[in-house]
């Protein structure tokens, strides 16, 4: 009976052991996930940001100024429908 008890209760210690260990090693892993997450949250935030700085109309204008030099489609220039297709 001594030997049942003895080996019953050295199991009992091992299982809450291991057990514990197994809890501390995926917990761990939990918070190496959860920073992870936090960086690139902070990455896509920044980029967003960099995102909407950019398409601010004062920026268009400049980006289009060194860039492309296009010129704004003006209102008498503007082709209706009716003109287009009155030919047929």
């Amino acid at each position: 009976m001594k030997i049942f008890l003895l080996i019953t209760v050295s199991f009992t210690i091992t299982f809450a052991v291991s057990l514990k260990l197994l809890i501390t090693n995926q917990e761990t892993k939990i918070n190496s996930l959860n920073e992870i997450i936090t960086i690139i949250d902070l990455k896509t935030d920044k980029i967003k940001n960099n995102f909407t700085y950019d398409l601010r109309p004062q920026n268009l204008r400049k980006i289009n100024e060194n860039e492309f030099n296009l010129m704004p489609i003006l209102h008498k220039d503007i082709i209706k429908k009716k003109e287009l297709f009155s030919d047929e």
